[in-house]
C-alpha cells in the first residue's frame, strides 16, 4: 500500500508534461489531417464470423523490389494491400479516392525481464486508391519515413489506451468503433526467424500469422517472414467480404508486380511458396474459423 501510494503521488509530477504528450500523440495520429473516409462497403459493423487465406512469396524478391527503390519491406506490403483494395472495391462497383492503412509501430527500444508487454502506437497511412504503384509506393514510404523519424514515435500509445479505457467506462467503446471513419484497414508485418525451427524433433515448414478484426473492419492483413518466405494472411468477416480469394489473389498479384517476379499466377486462387521445396505450391484455400 505504501509504494502504491508513493508510486501515485509520484506520478502527479508528469503533469504538466501532459499537454506536450497529447499534442505528441495526436501528431503521430495525425488526427485532423486525413478528415473522415468516404463510405464503402469495407468499412461496416462486423459479425462473429472469421474466414481466411494465405498467401506468400520469396521474401528476397520483396527485399530486392524494396532495396532498388529505397523503400522498406513493410512499404511495398502496405503498397500491395492497397493495390488489392482498390481491385476489390472497383469490382463491388464502389469508387474511393484514398485509404487510411493503420500500422502498428513499436516504442520498445529494448526487451529486459523487468519490461515486458506490448508498447505500440499506431501510424495512420494514407495511401491513393488509383494511379500507379510506383506512386503509391512513393506516397506510403515518404509518410513511413517520417513517422520513424519522428520525435513522437509512439507517443499515440498511452493516448490510445486512455481514449480507449475512457470510452468503455461510459459505454460508448462497440458504437465508436462500429461506426469510426478514421481507418480502411490493419495491417501488420513481423520479422520472423531466418532458419529452419523444429517443433519436437519435427521441422516447420511454415508459420502462418493471424490477427483479428473488430469493429467495423471487414477484413485486415497480417505478415510474418520465415525462412526466406514472406506470408500473408487475409482475414475477413465472410458476410460482409464474400470476394476474399479475390482479395487475396489481387494481393498476390500487386506484390508481384511490385517484385518484378513472373511465376504464373493461378488465375482463381493466390500462388504459395514453399520454402523447403523452394517453389510454388497448390494454393492454401480459404479457412473457416466461426464463432
Amino acid at each position: 500500500m505504501v509504494d502504491a501510494t508513493r508510486r501515485r503521488i509520484q506520478a502527479l509530477s508528469s503533469l504538466p508534461q501532459v499537454p506536450r504528450l497529447v499534442r505528441a500523440a495526436a501528431t503521430e495520429l495525425q488526427l485532423g489531417t486525413h478528415g473522415r473516409l468516404s463510405a464503402c462497403s469495407l468499412n461496416q459493423p462486423v459479425g462473429p464470423r472469421r474466414h481466411l487465406a494465405v498467401t506468400a512469396v520469396p521474401l528476397i524478391d520483396v527485399v530486392s523490389a524494396a532495396h532498388r527503390r529505397g523503400v522498406t519491406v513493410n512499404d511495398v506490403l502496405v503498397t500491395a494491400v492497397a493495390g488489392a483494395l482498390t481491385t476489390a472495391v472497383h469490382e463491388r462497383g464502389e469508387s474511393v479516392d484514398s485509404f487510411v492503412i493503420s500500422i502498428p509501430i513499436s516504442v520498445r527500444r529494448d526487451a529486459s525481464s523487468t519490461e515486458l508487454g506490448n508498447q505500440v502506437g499506431v501510424v495512420p497511412v494514407q495511401v491513393p486508391a488509383g494511379g500507379r504503384a510506383s506512386d503509391r509506393l512513393a506516397a506510403v514510404a515518404a509518410s513511413t519515413e517520417a513517422a520513424c523519424r519522428s520525435p513522437e514515435r509512439g507517443e499515440s500509445a498511452p493516448l490510445l489506451a486512455f481514449g480507449f479505457r475512457l470510452l468503455a467506462r461510459v459505454g460508448v467503446f462497440a458504437f465508436f468503433v462500429n461506426h469510426q471513419r478514421l481507418v480502411t484497414t490493419f495491417v501488420t508485418n513481423l520479422r520472423g526467424p531466418s532458419t529452419l525451427m523444429t517443433l519436437g524433433g519435427a521441422r516447420v515448414t511454415e508459420i502462418v500469422p493471424v490477427s483479428s478484426i473488430t469493429g467495423n473492419i471487414t477484413v485486415a492483413f497480417a505478415a510474418l517472414s520465415y525462412v526466406g518466405t514472406l506470408t500473408v494472411t487475409v482475414i475477413a468477416d465472410p458476410d460482409h467480404c464474400p470476394d476474399l480469394l479475390r482479395i487475396a489473389t489481387a494481393l498476390h498479384d500487386e506484390l508481384d508486380h511490385l517484385a518484378i517476379t513472373r511465376r504464373g499466377n493461378d488465375a482463381n486462387h493466390p500462388q504459395r511458396w514453399d520454402p523447403v521445396k523452394g517453389q510454388t505450391v497448390a494454393p492454401l484455400q480459404s479457412q473457416r474459423g466461426d464463432g
